[in-house]
């Protein structure tokens, strides 16, 4: 598995986490 595409998996990963986190936040720290 080539370098590039572990980092661009990690990257798409990272961004689907943080989203799925600031969803969560959003709903149970409402603003």
């Amino acid at each position: 598995m080539p370098l590039g595409g572990c980092r661009a998996t990690a990257q798409r990963f990272a961004k689907q986490v943080e989203r799925g986190v600031v969803s969560t936040a959003e709903r149970y720290l409402p603003r």
